[in-house]
């Protein structure tokens, strides 16, 4: 509190009214005109403050400047926000007892901010094993997704129950105290420092009972890392548990270290003898190899953005596939909103965007974040072919080039990649198979296109992807009237087979259609052996065989009653609901959310035998994934979609 023109101050009074949720008062002081003296404060109600200062000797002079310093304490559960602070009953005396004119002034609004987060290292994985049914490592940075736990010197007899699901089981350790017998990892530690291993331990009886872990940086050269013998029991996995034992600084920043759990004497468990019994077992189980990054740097993240091409589109499905299972840092500014996050660059640095909802591993759930700000992007307006006007990278779709085939029309004309045509009459329930690929490589490990669709509305065609086996992640959307987004990459180090045609798609037919139907690739990307990201150099569209009918391979009426996968899903906002008949018989088609409450009925009433299509609107509803149900011939078939907005 302060006085701006010069006045013979002596005593001032006042009250001040403050949110008591957010501040909490600490104390008033004298401050300037009103110092040397004294000060009174207290809480008339809990949101106002009673206070007075007065000085103990008259000024010099008339003067201005400070009065009183009011200090209060922020509370740390304060919603970040705007606060004010409004000043009553104030009055101003002069050193002769007299009041001074005084106006009040306005409330003093005041700025409650989120605090900076202190940053903190966090360690990543540099490779971890649950050996649930797999030796290779569960969780691991990119350079390690391919490490193995090995046995040498007994026999793997795969996996028993483990500490947490299970474990890696072993027997025939007779005669290996010299050192022969171990189970061992190799990884790299190439960028991280302070290194530390974990580990349980267990065994039968008749197994062995100690063990050492050793390490080494070329394989011929052995240190003992564990301080003591690592005694197994067979009642306690925490019997011979390593809890985070550090390892020497020279296993840091390393491209290969091993680790070895040796098997140390004869002695069996159950009594210390020298163990006789080739049925004698050994199991270990989570082994986490954990490392703090030498050199951390920071990087700012756009949820969704996985390429950091600047824009969310079926391009950015490919990088979830390449950095599949990578494990690292959550963000250090949080949030899913389609804004920059920071976070701890990860190894390689690629990964650090493949995270696209914050979780520190790259897996199925980030596939909602590409789908949520899917055509949003932060460096410029968008092409009609998803590219960006203004800037470089991969969804550019500016390329001109094609390969014509047999089976179909593929050529290429200005602002496409290939196109082909169907010129026959297009009937309802045709089915057309599609290739799609890369004509000047063979084996890839995904794609992502965009494809237009001409002469016909989204309601009456559909281009479809066939199921995919586990370990393809699958992608297809509809962001625009007309257009198909689309992506199939492999997960993790996953290697295509392919020789021929990359991707596989049907068109299928939903009304009767005159005159032709064009397909325009606009753009394709490609997936490389090695993990790289490039526009395809030969794009080819091309139909691969002749028509058959969807719904029914035969091409006679369908024997059963049959519920089809929606198409577009995600979709934004209507979708295809398609069902097939044997038969003419009534039909209910319904769609309920998540918590079983009906929230539509796209159709009821008698259907015809064959192949139907019914669209549903979901404008309106909020984003998440709904039910369909239909009701037909005693059968009750669903499925599930999701609506994107």
């Amino acid at each position: 509190l302060q006085i701006a023109e010069p006045v013979d101050f002596y005593y001032a009074g006042f009250e001040v009214g403050f949110d008591s949720g957010t501040f909490s008062l600490l104390d008033v002081q004298q401050s300037g005109l009103s110092s040397p003296g004294l000060s009174v404060s207290e809480l008339i109600r809990p949101n106002r403050l009673g206070a007075s200062v007065s000085r103990i000797s008259q000024l010099a002079e008339p003067a201005s400047g400070p009065v009183a310093l009011i200090r209060f304490r922020v509370d740390t559960a304060a919603v970040p926000g705007p606060y004010s602070f409004e000043l009553f009953a104030l009055e101003v005396a002069a050193s002769d007892g007299q009041d001074l004119p005084v106006t009040s002034p306005d409330p003093l609004s005041i700025a409650v901010e989120e605090p900076e987060p202190e940053y903190l290292p966090s360690a990543f994985v540099l490779a971890a094993f649950d050996l649930n049914d797999r030796v290779l490592a569960s969780e691991a940075q990119f350079v390690n997704r391919n490490a193995e736990l090995e046995v040498f010197g007994a026999s793997f007899v795969g996996f028993s129950a483990g500490f947490e699901g299970q474990a890696a089981n072993s027997n025939s350790w007779m005669g290996g105290s010299d050192g022969s017998a171990f189970w061992q990892i190799s990884l790299s530690t190439q960028g991280f420092r302070d290194v530390t291993v974990s580990s349980r331990q267990f065994g039968s009886g008749s197994g062995p009972r100690d063990f050492l872990l050793y390490g080494s940086i070329d394989m011929s050269e052995w240190i003992q890392l564990s301080p003591d013998t690592i005694r197994l029991s067979s009642t306690s996995w925490n019997a011979a548990f390593i809890n985070k034992l550090a390892l020497p600084a020279g296993f840091y920043d390393q491209p290969s270290v091993t680790l070895r759990w040796v098997m140390a004497s004869e002695a069996r468990i159950d009594t210390g003898l020298p163990m006789s019994s080739s049925a004698g077992t050994s199991r270990i189980d989570d082994i986490n190899v954990l490392g703090y990054q030498l050199n951390p740097a920071f990087v700012d993240v756009w949820p969704g953005d996985t390429n950091n091409d600047g824009i969310v589109n079926a391009d950015d499905v490919l990088p979830l596939g390449i950095y599949w299972m990578h494990r690292g840092l959550a963000p250090f500014v949080g949030g899913t909103d389609f804004a920059a996050r920071t976070v701890e660059q990860w190894v390689p640095a690629g990964a650090s965007y493949a995270d696209t909802n914050g979780d520190g591993i790259v897996d199925h759930r980030d596939l909602q974040w590409i789908g949520m700000h899917f055509g949003e992007s932060r460096l410029g307006k968008v092409k009609p072919g998803g590219g960006l006007i203004a800037g470089t990278g991969a969804g550019d779709g500016s390329a001109e080039s094609g390969s014509a085939g047999a089976g179909g029309a593929s050529t290429v004309s200005a602002g496409s990649l290939a196109r082909m045509v169907l010129n026959e009459n297009l009937t309802m329930g045709q089915e057309f198979r599609i290739g799609l690929f890369d004509d000047a490589r063979v084996d890839l490990q995904g794609a992502a296109w965009r494809v237009r669709i001409h002469g016909a509305d989204s309601d009456k065609v559909a281009l479809i992807m066939p199921p995919v086996p586990g370990n393809v992640l699958a992608f297809m959307t509809s962001p625009e009237e007309g257009v198909i987004e689309g992506a199939l990459v492999l997960k993790n180090n996953g290697r295509s087979d392919a020789v021929g045609f990359q991707i596989e798609l049907f068109l299928q037919i939903y009304d009767d259609l005159e005159g032709s139907v064009e397909l325009e690739l606009e753009r394709m990307t490609v997936v490389d052996v090695n993990g790289s990201i490039q526009s395809a150099s030969f794009p080819v569209l091309k139909r691969l065989d002749a028509v058959s009918r969807w719904g029914d391979d035969a091409g006679s009426l369908p024997q059963q009653v049959r519920l089809e996968a929606n198409y577009p899903n995600p979709f934004n906002p209507t979708t295809n609901l398609r069902f097939s008949l044997p038969e003419t018989m009534p039909v209910r088609l319904e769609v309920f959310d998540m918590t079983g409450r009906l929230v539509a009925v796209p159709t009821v009433g008698v259907f015809s035998a064959g192949n139907h299509v019914v669209t549903f609107d979901g404008s309106g509803r909020a984003s998440g994934v709904y039910v369909y149900r239909l009701s037909a011939g005693g059968e009750l078939l669903q499925g599930k979609m999701t609506l994107v907005k």
